[in-house]
């Protein structure tokens, strides 16, 4: 038409642009995130039943499932488009909290690893083969794919679940998966990344190694508990469920921080940042930068919605929208619950300038508790001891050596096993007799 301009983009353009920025990692995190969304369809609880298989080298990538495979609507409808349509809450039949939601980290991912890609899926309804040739399919001008091959019953020779293959992988690819340190990045950032469906109990399989987590655990006890806030956000016409925990555990610089975590897909762990409030400072409220006495800090904040516009992550899901009002609200949570913990940090810290330590044998009383067995508490509780409420009473070493043989004796007469105990002991017989007496 006359008045029509042509504003339709390339397919060349499309796959540059989705591709250019996103890492490998982050694209092999996104066919994971299918695989557990499938998962999330047929169980909510746990994943104990499903795995996810990740085979690579230099010549062949492969990803496959047991999780349900790709309901035959959302594969016509959704799955294979760039971009999520409006209505796709009304094609999933079984929504969730799914996590690879954005309609691009499927096609992103497969577009940047090689030339030729299969997908096989199996459903209890449907199985279907499609077989991509993205050189071809990059000339065409038709934003469309073809089934090779789509049957209206289940390949009972097959488990419930998807296969993709990419082959023809690109040079950079392949001499990437080649690399041993490249598996072995993989495997931790997946361990982190998917430390909660690990938990929950998915089996995820690199290069047949099954990958373990470690626990997401705080410590708690009759006298020390972990705050646990959780509160619902409405953001537009949608609602995010926030859940806050923040305490302590074991010191380790590599754990201590904030870990943020979006439908069960971690985007920071550890994180020691400004982001997570490390360094806030205004004119009411000030938080430390980070420092090794706070190895034991501990914070897990928790968004779930099934609406992905309320959660506060980017679409590769490797970091957090600072601006997001979800995360704005949490932000103010997470800065008081750093400064009730650091309190309690600094008070064991200045324990160890003195001999009795209290506060470090509650700790040492405390068991590491999951974070689902921990109950609700807006503060950060622990026991106040006597040199945090009595300020006014400043403490000094005393220290000085004597001859052995005169301290063993003294130890005798004074019955005590521990030389500083006989400098005590001296020290209180003489205040009492010396001072207190002419007071």
């Amino acid at each position: 038409m006359e008045n029509t301009i042509n504003a339709k983009p390339t397919k060349k353009l499309v796959a540059y642009v989705l591709t250019k920025d996103i890492l490998l990692e982050d694209a092999i995190l996104d066919l994971i995130d299918n695989s557990i969304d499938g998962a999330k369809r047929l169980s909510v609880d746990n994943y104990k039943q499903f795995w996810v298989t990740i085979t690579i080298n230099k010549h062949q990538f492969t990803i496959k499932d047991n999780c349900g495979g790709i309901p035959l609507n959302i594969a016509k409808e959704y799955a294979f488009r760039f971009g999520r349509p409006d209505d796709y809450a009304a094609l999933d039949e079984n929504p969730s909290d799914a996590v690879g939601n954005f309609g691009v980290g499927m096609k992103r991912a497969l577009l940047k690893m090689g030339k030729k890609i299969k997908i096989v899926s199996n459903t209890t309804e449907n199985y279907f083969e499609i077989d991509i040739d993205v050189e071809q399919w990059l000339k065409n001008e038709e934003w469309t794919f073809e089934f090779s091959k789509l049957e209206h019953q289940c390949n009972p020779n097959l488990d419930l679940g998807t296969t993709i293959t990419v082959d023809g992988l690109y040079s950079g690819v392949s001499a990437k998966f080649g690399l041993s340190n490249f598996v072995d990045k993989l495997e931790l950032l997946i361990k982190e990344k998917q430390i909660i469906s690990i938990q929950k109990g998915l089996r995820i399989e690199l290069n047949n190694q099954v990958l373990a987590s470690h626990k997401i655990e705080l410590l708690s006890s009759k006298d020390i508990k972990p705050i646990y806030k959780k509160f619902d956000l409405e953001i537009d016409d949608g609602k995010v469920s926030i859940e806050l925990y923040a305490g302590i555990e074991k010191s380790d610089n590599n754990k201590a921080g904030w870990n943020i975590i979006c439908n069960g897909r971690t985007l920071l762990q550890a994180d020691k940042s400004p982001v997570t409030g490390w360094g806030y400072n205004n004119d009411a409220l000030r938080v430390p930068s980070y420092h090794n006495q706070y190895g034991q800090f501990r914070g897990y904040l928790f968004f779930k919605s099934s609406d992905i516009k309320t959660l506060p992550w980017n679409t590769t899901k490797s970091g957090v929208d600072q601006e997001h009002p979800a995360f704005r609200k949490a932000f103010q949570e997470m800065i008081a619950a750093m400064k009730e913990t650091f309190t309690f940090l600094n008070a064991v810290d200045k324990e160890s300038e003195q001999e009795e330590q209290p506060l470090n044998d509650y700790i040492a009383k405390a068991k590491s508790i999951a974070l689902d067995n921990i109950t609700e508490s807006a503060n950060f509780i622990y026991p106040v001891t006597t040199s945090q409420t009595d300020k006014s009473k400043k403490l000094t070493w005393i220290r000085y050596q004597k001859p052995t043989e005169e301290v063993n004796r003294v130890m005798q007469v004074l019955e005590v096993t521990k030389p500083e105990d006989v400098g005590i002991q001296t020290f209180e017989i003489y205040y009492a007799v010396n001072v207190e007496a002419e007071d």
